[in-house]
Order: structure tokens, then sequence, then C-alpha cells
């Protein structure tokens, strides 16, 4: 699975420390903390995978501090960002981030001790995979989640077969002539791979800037 987690033309700047800044980050983070608050549970642990920057995954731990947090990422200047935000973070429930590739790892490799995430996080990236991956993606989490478990899924999205703003569509374009085979996903065909992953829809949420959060229960 090879893609880049950061919107168009955006290039994330590291300080001396190694930790990786990406404006879309910052700028989704309270809309997605918002959300993540009404359905996390109460303890156990949460999975997400691609952290990118570590942003997300560290304001979250501080956030819920009963939740043990496994970040992951396939990419080692990432990997090293994320580690980087947690010690300087020094929070005890942020377990050290691992190598993890959610199409082609198994999930014993983020759970080395065996049981199940209570919940699991993926932001920004179905729309920088091809489909395979991305139904994959959800079958996979589908199948490692505990019974009850929660997956929060953001990102762009057509809805319906149509895009939100020309935004989108031009968005979209420049992704498939970057990577083909890649591209935006449609809110049918997740409703549809949920469903075969046993994935059942709690919450579907308008984010800011023509985004989309969908909240599954196991």
């Amino acid at each position: 699975m090879s893609r880049e987690k950061m919107g168009a033309g955006e290039i994330p700047v590291a300080d001396e420390a190694g930790r990786l800044f990406a404006p879309s980050a910052a700028r989704n983070a309270e809309a997605i903390a918002r959300v993540v608050a009404r359905h996390a549970p109460a303890a156990g642990l949460a999975v997400e995978i691609a952290s990118g920057t570590g942003q997300h995954v560290v304001r979250l731990a501080g956030e819920h501090p009963d939740l043990e947090w496994q970040p992951t990422d396939i990419d080692e200047t990432r990997l090293r960002s994320i580690n980087a935000r947690a010690e300087a973070a020094g929070l005890e429930n942020l377990r050290p981030a691992v190598h993890f590739d959610a199409v082609s790892d198994t999930w014993s490799e983020v759970l080395p001790g065996g049981g199940a995430p209570d919940m699991v996080l993926l932001v920004n990236l179905l729309h920088l995979v091809p489909e395979a991956e991305a139904r994959a993606i959800l079958q996979r989490v589908g199948e490692a989640l505990a019974h009850g478990g929660i997956f929060v899924l953001y990102g762009p999205f057509r809805r319906e077969g149509r895009f939100v703003s020309q935004g989108d569509s031009a968005f979209d374009h420049a992704i498939r002539l970057r990577q083909p085979g890649c591209g935006y996903k449609d809110t049918l065909q997740i409703m549809d791979w949920a469903r075969a992953a046993r994935l059942q829809l709690v919450e579907r949420v308008e984010m800011p800037a023509s985004n989309l959060t969908f909240v599954f229960r196991r």
C-alpha cells in the first residue's frame, strides 16, 4: 500500500526534533475530535491506521486518557514524527508507533499480545489507494474489531455518485493523474463494503471543507 497522507500539493514540514506538521491535519483536528468524543469507548485499545504526522493521535490520546492508543504508519519518516510527538507529549496511554500496512500486514503485528481493538480510526487515506485496497481495509477492520467496537472513517467522498464541489472534482482528477486507480470513493461503495465487513452505520457526519465522517459499529 503506497500512499502519501496529505492534501493536494501539501508537504508536511519537520522541526528539529523530526516532528512533521501538516496544515490539513491541524485544520480538521477539532472536528474529528468532536466526533470521536461522541463515540469513543470509555476504556480499551484504540488503533489509528496511517497516523501520518501524529498530530491527531497525540491530541486524541490526551483527550481520552483511559483509552490506550496505538499509532501506525508505513513510512519511516512519519513513524519518527509520531514517536517524537509522543515523547514530547509524555502520555502514558500512547504506545510507540509501529509499522503497519492495513492491506497486507496482519493485525497481530499491531496487537502482539492478542486481543482486539475497541476502536479504529482512519483519516484521509481511502482516496489515496485503489478501490481493491480500500475495500480490503474495511474488510480487515471488520474482522479485527472487538464485538461492539467502533470504526471512525474520515475523508473526502463522492455523495451518491456526485462531487460536492468543483474543488472536490478537481482534487479527485489530480489524484487520478498522479496515482492511476486511486481517487475519491463513493458513499454507496463505502456502505456496501461496510455491510460486507459486518459493520453497522451509527452516524454519518458532514464535516468542514466538504469532508465526511462515517462511524460504524462492529
